[in-house]
């Protein structure tokens, strides 16, 4: 669906799982990031539920449904990349209730165990693309940091 998306906004993207296509996805994403105010009940209802001392960091805005959308497509890429660059790697659902992705898609094994959601990881990248970050530069520095935890 994103080479599709893609081409539609005159990119040429094909998705082969390398370095050079996490490039090209990422400065694409970095032009359909978008978010819309939240509306003043969530943040008045955040108020009344968070410390006084947290106020200043409710956000006023959240990310739309379209960017958490690409978040999943654009996760599911980035964790089928992992797999085939790294054959330890593999999909599995997060068991134990007090485990951080509980019920969630993740990947792993990596270093002492650890899984992650690429999905979570993606979406993190949305946020930083609205501070101004360079999304194609963060896809890229995933795939180096967690290159590194491989076992």
């Amino acid at each position: 669906m994103l080479r599709h998306l893609m081409h539609g906004d005159g990119y040429t993207w094909n998705p082969y799982y390398s370095e050079a296509s996490l490039h090209v996805l990422g400065d694409w994403y970095q032009t359909q990031v978008s978010v819309a105010p939240r509306s003043a009940e969530l943040i008045q209802k955040d108020r009344d539920n968070l410390p006084e001392w947290f106020h200043s960091d409710i956000p006023v805005e959240d990310l739309t449904a379209y960017t958490l959308w690409l978040c999943l497509d654009s996760g599911g890429y980035l964790g089928e990349l992992f797999i085939l660059k790294f054959p330890s790697i593999r999909w599995s659902i997060q068991k134990g209730k007090s485990t951080l992705y509980f019920n969630q898609p993740v990947i792993g094994k990596f270093i002492r165990g650890m899984t992650v959601s690429p999905f979570q990881l993606v979406t993190v990248i949305a946020y930083k693309c609205v501070d101004g970050v360079l999304a194609s530069n963060e896809f890229l520095r995933l795939l180096e940091v967690y290159s590194e935890l491989v076992v």
